[in-house]
Formats: C-alpha cells, sequence, structure tokens
C-alpha cells in the first residue's frame, strides 16, 4: 500500500501542523480515522460479495453433479434427462385463465413453413 517509515510519517506530521495549525489537526486527524474505516469497511463487504458471487456457481455445479450416481450415467438416460429439461425450459407456459378447449400448436421455429415438424437430428443422438 503506502510505504512510510517513520521519517516519512514525522515529516507528514510537521507539514499537517504547519498547514492546518494546532486548532484544526485533531479534527482533520478524527475525519481522516473515519475515511479510512468507512474505506475498510466497504472493502471487506466488497471482497464478502466478490467471494460469494464467485461460489455460488461452484455450488451450483457441485450440486448437479451430486444429483447423479454411477448408475444414472448410462448415457440413454443423461441424454433423455438433458433432452428433458431442455423441453421442460422451453415449453410455453400455459394459459391460467381457464380456457377451454386444446391450444393450438405454435408453428415450428426452424424448415419450411408448413412443413410441421422436423425429425430429430440423428447428430445429437
Amino acid at each position: 500500500m503506502l510505504d512510510l517509515s517513520p521519517e516519512k510519517l514525522l515529516m507528514l506530521a510537521t507539514v499537517a501542523l504547519v498547514v492546518l495549525g494546532p486548532n484544526r489537526l485533531p479534527g482533520a486527524a478524527r475525519t481522516l480515522g473515519r475515511l479510512i474505516g468507512q474505506m475498510r469497511s466497504m472493502s471487506t463487504s466488497f471482497q464478502a460479495e466478490v467471494r460469494d458471487a464467485l461460489h455460488d456457481p461452484q455450488d451450483a455445479f457441485s450440486s448437479a453433479v451430486a444429483e447423479f450416481k454411477p448408475g444414472d450415467l448410462h448415457p440413454g438416460r443423461v441424454r433423455q434427462s438433458v433432452r428433458r429439461a431442455v423441453a421442460d425450459t422451453l415449453a410455453p407456459p400455459t394459459p391460467s385463465n381457464g380456457a377451454a378447449g386444446p391450444t393450438p400448436a405454435p408453428p415450428p421455429a426452424y424448415g419450411p413453413p408448413g412443413a410441421g415438424a422436423l425429425p430429430d437430428d440423428p447428430g445429437f443422438n
């Protein structure tokens, strides 16, 4: 941080005494002490926030890995669980207004218009 030797501190105190005078020097020292204390507390809270932010993804990854048991690592099961998670995430929300009748299926996001759903890409299987 600052490399202040005792000689430099004595010189700083002498200059502060000459510039501020003996009447205002104690008030300036108290103000400087409060400022340094506030800066330390802000630094500590910032470090804690950064530490927590860096540990959140690690905790989420650890919990996701812990859900898989050695028997669950069969490629078909993993593929099914990933597809189910993607389908659940991308599924449109169901209407909660109690509308009667089935809702029309949305048009496919890929392929020519009116072609319907295309088969799965074999490269992903």
